[in-house]
C-alpha cells in the first residue's frame, strides 16, 4: 500500500512502525504459528509466521507490512475470523488462523481507534475473541455445503 506521508528517514533506512496500543511480551521463548489467508481475484493463498506467544493481532499486523509499512497501511489490514474482526489488542498465545482483508484508510483508522477505546470492556457485536486452532469450529458443524468438505477417507477392507 503506498503511503502519502513524506520519509524523514533516508531512502535506504527502514524506519520502526510506531506502537499502536496492545501489549506485546518481548523475549518470550515460546513461539506459535498464526496462519493468514488471503484471496484476491479468486485466488486463495495462506501465509504462515511465526510470533512470540503474548504477541498482539496489532504486532502482527505490523509484521506484515514490515519493513516499509506506514501506520496507514498497519490500520488498513484487518484481520478476520468467522467474519468478524479481531481487535488489535487480542493477544496470541496459541497457533490460528486469521482471514485478511484491506480496509479504506478512513474505515481501518476509524476501526483501529474503536480498538484501542474498548480494551478491556465487551466486545463489539462486530468483533470476534481470536480463537485458537484447539478451539475453532470443527468442519463438520460449519455452515457450508456437503460437497465443500474435505472428502472422507475410504473405509479399510477388511479380508474374509
Amino acid at each position: 500500500l503506498p503511503s502519502s506521508s513524506p520519509s524523514i528517514v533516508p531512502p535506504d533506512t527502514p524506519a520502526p512502525l510506531p506502537r499502536l496500543s496492545g501489549t506485546h511480551t518481548r523475549g518470550a521463548s515460546a513461539m506459535v504459528n498464526v496462519h493468514v489467508t488471503f484471496s484476491h481475484s479468486g485466488k486463495n493463498w495462506t501465509h504462515s509466521f511465526q510470533v512470540d506467544a503474548g504477541s498482539t493481532v496489532l504486532d502482527l499486523k505490523e509484521r506484515l507490512v514490515a519493513p516499509k509499512g506506514s501506520r496507514e497501511d498497519v490500520e488498513s489490514i484487518e484481520l478476520q475470523q468467522l467474519g468478524r474482526r479481531i481487535p488489535d489488542w487480542e493477544q496470541i498465545c496459541e497457533e490460528a488462523t486469521l482471514d485478511f482483508s484491506l480496509l479504506w484508510a478512513e474505515d481501518g483508522a476509524k476501526r483501529a481507534a474503536e480498538d484501542a477505546q474498548t480494551k478491556g470492556r465487551p466486545l463489539q457485536p462486530d468483533r470476534q475473541r481470536l480463537q485458537t486452532m484447539s478451539n475453532q469450529v470443527p468442519r463438520e458443524t460449519r455452515d457450508e455445503p456437503p460437497e465443500a468438505a474435505a472428502p472422507a477417507a475410504p473405509a479399510p477392507r477388511i479380508a474374509p
